[in-house]
């Protein structure tokens, strides 16, 4: 049995990583380290021969760089990769960055914009397994900045018409539009997406009794017919040479209602006595997120940057099934209901400055808030009890915690100090100290608060300029 923590009850770990990372290039590429050794360049000449489409492609034709996401026809939906906890920190693998500036999104993220812009705007890709106080992205194990070529009042169109085909006969037709460019001050992605996501199975199975004597046999059909619709934008406003602004949004909506048939035959003692049911399943799926950072560089070096994020993901089932009687009609037998909304809302702010030469820091807070409510209704064909509408016309069963509310405030102070030690070496110490309150509200209340320190040290040392040594301390 689980047991909640105590408030202010923590078990603390500390996890050491030592990691040899490598980058192999074929002969004949064109690749090359610029500035240090720590980045190594890709220009657009690499990837000619892969004939690639959107810069997604090409991010994914980098050796030992796998970026997964985009929107094609086995992708997931939009808001299936949600962010992780925290903004500051990379999430230890691969990170993206699109002409040196992260998305200010989680779900609308960065992979999926990659396969918005055509590889005819992309200049050169920079692989960066260093760390420093000018990334955008702490933590990661390395990160792919994907430069673009600079266009002045120019804008482009590109469109994608698929069909998906199955194994019932069905197909499904799908595409995406995106418009993008540049005009004065302003870049701009505009993107349309529709994806198909049907989806038919057949299943057989049989089951035997302890003594291994025929049980039953249940044959079921089960068609999701679902198509994924997204519109997502991004602008990127340079008000003076040291001020710049991002803005994004997106929306997405992914029903997926779902129809099974079913047939049991009770098979026991050489019957052969077939029941049906068949279950009808509206689920409804919508899910949206507002982003936006604003940076400023001052005439020393120093950076100020601020970031806002808000989202939330909608999502709702009602499962009803009907025995099928002889006579061809059908009768309900269970009405089960359930919603839930994720919100979530997130500012944060920090300040970059160098100390000496080989040394910068940068400080901020990071302040969050997460609500999950959460509501489920369950009815059942039984002759005790009153029907009631709101379950679906059957009788009410009364469920511990069907109706709750959780809501999480989290504030993080940090500060994260980089010392370049020389061109092959560096040094990052993190301390962050952070506070949540957990409350959960409806047929349960109770409060929990936690707070601790989360610190680290992730020191890089490049071997060659494709092999390089990283040990983590990190609790």
């Amino acid at each position: 049995m689980r047991q909640l923590m105590e408030p202010g009850q923590i078990f603390p770990r500390l996890i050491i990583t030592s990691t040899l990372l490598g980058f192999f290039a074929l002969p004949g590429f064109a690749q090359d380290n610029i500035g240090d050794e720590s980045t190594i360049l890709y220009s657009a000449e690499y990837f000619q021969e892969f004939a690639p489409i959107t810069a997604l492609d090409m991010v994914n034709r980098i050796p030992g760089v796998n970026v997964r996401g985009g929107g094609g026809p086995s992708g997931g939906p939009a808001n299936a990769s949600r962010g992780g906890r925290g903004l500051g920190g990379g999430a230890g693998g691969i990170e993206i960055l699109i002409n040196g500036k992260r998305t200010a999104g989680k779900n609308n993220n960065t992979q999926d914009q990659l396969a918005r812009i055509t590889a005819a705007q992309v200049e050169r890709i920079e692989i960066i397994r260093g760390t420093g106080g000018d990334l955008d992205v702490r933590g990661s194990t390395q990160i792919a900045n994907i430069v673009l070529f600079e266009a002045l009042n120019s804008s482009s169109l590109s469109y994608e018409v698929n069909t998906s085909y199955y194994a019932d006969d069905n197909s499904e037709p799908g595409g995406r539009v995106t418009y993008g460019g540049q005009s004065g001050k302003l870049d701009f992605l505009i993107n349309a997406q529709a994806e198909p996501r049907y989806d038919h199975q057949e299943s057989y199975e049989e089951s035997i009794l302890g003594n291994f004597a025929p049980n039953d046999i249940v044959v079921e059909d089960r068609i999701r017919d679902q198509t994924s619709y997204t519109l997502s934008t991004n602008f990127d406003y340079q008000f003076t040479g040291n001020s710049s602004a991002r803005f994004n949004a997106l929306y997405s909506q992914n029903d997926n209602p779902t129809s099974v048939d079913r047939a049991t035959i009770d098979v026991r003692e050489g019957a052969f006595d077939p029941t049906f049911q068949r279950d009808w399943i509206p689920g409804e799926q919508f899910n949206w997120e507002i982003g936006s950072d604003f940076e400023h560089r001052f005439g020393n070096g120093d950076r100020f940057k601020a970031l806002l994020i808000a989202n939330e993901n909608n999502t709702a089932s009602t499962r009803e099934r009907f025995n099928i009687l002889d006579d061809g009609s059908d009768e309900k037998t269970l009405y089960l209901d359930s919603a839930n909304v994720i919100t979530e809302r997130i500012a944060r702010t920090s300040y970059t400055t160098d100390l000496v030469e080989g040394h910068n820091i940068e400080f901020g807070v990071e302040a969050a808030q997460t609500i999950l409510d959460s509501d489920l209704l369950l009815g059942v064909n039984s002759s005790t009890g009153t029907p009631s509408a709101l379950h679906g016309g059957l009788v009410p069963v009364a469920l511990p915690n069907a109706n709750t509310s959780v809501e999480e405030q989290r504030f993080e102070p940090f500060a994260i100090h980089n010392w370049r030690m020389n061109q092959r070496m560096t040094l990052e110490t993190s301390l962050l100290y952070e506070y949540s309150e957990i409350e959960q509200s409806g047929d349960f209340s109770q409060v929990r608060d936690f707070s601790f320190f989360k610190p680290k040290l992730d020191y890089r040392f490049d071997i060659t300029p494709q092999l390089q040594l990283r040990l983590l301390f990190e609790r």
